[in-house]
């Protein structure tokens, strides 16, 4: 299992690891253009280190959200151990490789061959580090991963989309929980 993580280690612009401009790929739909807040605690991201997480289905954002790593640490620390260790192996037993959102991190479909597939990066500011990052995963792998989590975790996953994302009224769950995977 992973060390435990210190979230004042991503004040600090990362230093000796590789960056890029954000490719648009990234980029906020809904803000046509780089996130500048953190969808938890809704702190500007300038200056910190986050992470941006998008779904697309049929060439359509579903949903997408940045969250500094500060609020990132918190939720991955209220997920159960077993999820954490059954992810882990996951990935360790699945990536195929990385740095790719050209084609599933785990089953090396390709992006246009999907239909559905999420999409997550790490940044510092407007740049983003390349790092083991960026990842896409397809809606099957996806999929393997929802059928790994605890009922603790996918308690926790619930409530950080019923906080954070508004619906149309009448509906419980305003986008489909399978679409969110804090790998």
């Amino acid at each position: 299992m992973s060390d435990p993580i210190d979230p004042s280690d991503f004040d600090n612009e990362p230093e000796d690891i590789p960056s890029e401009p954000i490719p648009e790929i990234f980029h906020s739909f809904q803000h046509e253009g780089p996130f500048e807040e953190c969808i938890e605690c809704h702190g500007k991201l300038k200056g910190t280190t986050y992470v941006v997480h998008k779904s697309q289905a049929k060439g359509e954002v579903i949903f997408e959200f940045a969250m500094c790593m500060k609020c990132l640490v918190q939720m991955h620390e209220d997920f159960s151990k077993l999820s954490k260790e059954r992810i882990e192996g996951f990935v360790e037993m699945n990536r195929k490789h990385f740095e790719s959102t050209e084609e599933c991190n785990f089953c090396s479909t390709r992006r246009e061959e999907c239909g559905e597939f999420s999409v997550a990066g790490v940044f510092y500011g407007d740049r983003m580090i390349r790092y083991q990052q960026p990842s896409l995963i397809c809606s099957k792998c996806s999929e393997k991963v929802q059928n790994l989590i605890s009922p603790q975790t996918r308690k926790r996953i619930d409530e950080f989309i019923g906080n954070c994302f508004d619906g149309p009224p009448g509906f419980e769950n305003p986008i489909p929980t399978d679409h969110i995977v804090f790998i």
